[in-house]
C-alpha cells in the first residue's frame, strides 16, 4: 500500500472512531485486496484502542470507492457510492431506532458500521469484519439449498416489514427516504444502457443453446423475456404502478450474503446481507424474484409456494410486532401479483448470474472501468464456462417458469 493512501486511511479511521473516545489508537493494515468487489477497494484494518489502561481490538473492513473518473462519472457509480453511505449512516440507523421505540428487535442482518466518509469524491464505509466471527460466503457454483432460502427470505421479510411499517406510521419520514434515495437509474445514464446490453447478450447466449438443442418453445419464451426486459426494468426502477415500496437490497446474488453455520458447517444459523451500493426504493418482490431465480435451482424452486409463504408469514409477524396491519401494508393478494410482475427480471438476470456461477475460474481482476469502452458488462464473464452445469441449472428453472406461466 502506498504511504500516501495509508496516511489518508489513518486519518479517516481516527476520525470515524473518535466517538469511541480512545486515549490512543494504533492502526495496522494487514491486507489490501481489490477482489472484494469490482466497484470498490477492500482494505482490512486492525485497530487497537486504549482507554483507561484497557485495550480493545477492532477488525474493520474499509470499503472505499474507486477513484477513477470513468467509474464515478461516466458510469455514475457516484450515485451507488452515495447510496451505500446513506444506507449505513441514515436509513438503517433510523429503522433501528424505529424498531427500538416499538420494543421490537432491530434489523440485525447487516454488518455493524463504525462510520462513513462522503467528501471530495471519497465514499467510504467502515464495517465490522464478519469473517472473524465465523461468517463465510456460500460456494459460488452451488445453488442455495432450502435452508439458505428460508433464512434469506426471513431476513428480507424483516427489513421489508420495517420499511412498510415506517411508511404506514411515519409517512412524512418515509417520503424523505424516497426523496433522498431516488430511482435506481437515470435512464440517460451510461450504466443503464450497459446493463441492458449485457442482459440481452446473455439471454441471446441462452437462446442460441436452445436453438442448437431444437427447443423452439423455449426459444420463443426467451425471446419474449429479451423483448420485455428493458421496459420491465424501466417500470421497476421508476416504481410505475407500484403501491408498496421498501428499501431494496438491489444486488441479490450469491456473493452478497455471508452465512454463519452450525457446528456441522451445513445449516446456516444466521445471514448478513452485504453490498448495498444498489439499494433504492422499490417493490419488495423485485428483490425476492432476483434472489430466487439467481441463487436457486429447479430443486428449490419446486418449493416456491412454500418459500413465498415463509416470506409472507415472517413479514406479517414483524408488521404486527411493529404495530401495523399486514393487510393494509402489504395485502397477500399483492404477493402473487408482484411475484408474477417481477419474475421476468429475475429470469433475465439469471442468465448472467448463473453463467458467472458456472465459470471455471471467476475473473477477479476485471476492471469495471473497461465496460465504458466495451459497451456491456460481459467482460466480467470472461473465461471458460462449465456449459453442462450452466445448461442444467438454467434449463430446470426455465422449464419450471414455463410450466407456471411466469414467462
Amino acid at each position: 500500500m502506498k504511504d500516501e493512501l495509508q496516511q489518508k486511511l489513518d486519518s479517516f479511521v481516527t476520525e470515524v472512531l473518535s466517538n469511541l473516545n480512545f486515549d490512543k489508537l494504533t492502526i495496522e493494515f494487514p491486507g489490501y485486496d481489490q477482489t472484494g468487489g469490482y466497484a470498490a477497494d477492500m482494505i482490512f484494518a486492525k485497530v487497537t484502542g486504549e482507554k483507561n489502561c484497557k485495550k480493545e481490538i477492532l477488525d474493520i473492513i474499509i470499503k472505499k470507492s474507486k477513484d477513477s473518473a470513468v467509474i464515478q462519472e461516466t458510469l455514475n457509480f457516484r450515485r451507488a457510492y452515495i447510496s451505500e453511505v446513506n444506507m449505513y449512516s441514515k436509513f438503517i440507523p433510523y429503522l433501528q431506532k424505529f424498531a427500538k421505540k416499538r420494543n421490537c428487535q432491530h434489523f440485525e442482518h447487516i454488518p455493524h458500521c463504525y462510520g462513513t466518509i462522503a467528501r471530495d469524491n471519497q465514499f467510504i464505509v467502515f464495517l465490522e469484519n464478519l469473517k472473524l466471527r465465523g461468517f463465510k460466503l456460500h460456494e459460488v457454483g452451488i445453488p442455495h439449498d432450502i435452508n439458505h432460502n428460508k433464512i434469506i427470505l426471513r431476513a428480507y421479510a424483516k427489513l421489508h416489514a420495517l420499511c412498510l411499517a415506517l411508511r404506514d406510521q411515519e409517512p412524512e419520514i418515509f417520503r424523505k427516504f424516497e426523496e433522498s434515495m431516488g430511482p435506481l437509474f437515470n435512464f440517460d445514464d451510461k450504466m443503464f444502457d450497459l446493463l441492458i446490453a449485457t442482459i440481452q447478450n446473455e439471454i441471446d447466449y441462452a437462446i442460441k443453446i436452445y436453438e442448437e438443442k431444437n427447443k423452439p418453445t423455449v426459444v420463443e419464451k426467451l425471446k419474449t423475456v429479451m423483448e420485455k426486459y428493458e421496459e420491465t426494468l424501466r417500470d421497476c426502477s421508476n416504481n410505475k404502478d407500484e403501491d408498496f415500496l421498501v428499501i431494496r437490497h438491489g444486488d441479490c446474488w450469491n456473493n452478497n450474503y455471508l452465512f454463519y453455520y452450525d457446528k456441522d458447517e451445513s445449516v446456516p444459523e444466521n445471514v448478513m446481507l452485504i453490498d448495498w451500493q444498489f439499494g433504492f426504493l422499490g417493490s419488495p418482490l423485485a428483490d425476492i424474484c432476483h434472489y430466487l431465480f439467481q441463487c436457486c435451482s429447479k430443486k428449490e424452486l419446486e418449493h416456491l409456494d412454500e418459500l413465498l409463504e415463509i416470506y409472507y408469514e415472517t413479514l406479517c409477524i414483524k408488521l404486527e410486532e411493529l404495530g401495523s396491519n399486514p393487510e393494509k401494508c402489504f395485502p397477500k393478494e399483492n404477493l402473487r401479483k408482484s411475484f408474477h410482475r417481477y419474475a421476468l427480471l429475475g429470469i433475465g438476470g439469471m442468465t448472467m448470474l448463473v453463467k458467472m456461477s458456472c465459470l471455471k475460474k471467476l475473473n477477479k481482476t476485471f476492471d469495471i472501468g473497461q465496460v465504458a469502452e466495451d459497451g456491456n458488462l460481459n467482460g466480467i464473464l470472461a473465461g471458460e464456462v462449465d456449459e453442462k452445469k450452466y445448461f442444467d441449472r438454467i434449463n430446470g428453472v426455465i422449464e419450471l417458469c414455463i410450466a407456471r406461466n411466469l414467462i
